[in-house]
């Protein structure tokens, strides 16, 4: 799921979006496309399949780039949370493909300051 994940946070940030709305973002999209083991112990395929839906109905309306995004994320949690429901495998992976951004941010900025470094004449 990184090769979706991992470019659409990219593209979240880069496109202005604070973390905190593209990680959510992420959530959805992987909660819509992953099949989360979690869900299907706590809600049976009933519970993962609405989890999917939930997630696909979020994305379908823009995702965090409507102006209510987060009174939705807010209500879908709630309908989660009434029904037990726990993505923690799609939290896991969020959670990588965040890792992963910051590790290539890291990358980037550490070649950034070695490309343009004068060597030293011994």
């Amino acid at each position: 799921m990184f090769e979706v994940g991992l470019p659409r946070f990219r593209a979240l940030i880069d496109a202005g979006q604070p973390r905190e709305a593209a990680g959510i973002e992420i959530l959805f999209l992987l909660i819509a496309h992953v099949e989360d083991t979690n869900l299907y112990h706590r809600g049976g395929a009933a519970g993962a399949a609405f989890a999917r839906q939930r997630a696909r109905d979020f994305l379908d309306a823009g995702g965090v780039n409507t102006p209510n995004w987060k009174l939705t994320a807010i209500e879908i949690h709630g309908e989660f949370v009434a029904r037990n429901l726990s993505p923690g495998g799609a939290a896991d992976l969020l959670a990588a493909t965040v890792f992963l951004f910051e590790q290539g941010q890291r990358d980037s900025a550490d070649s950034a300051n070695t490309r343009f470094a004068t060597p030293i004449a011994l």
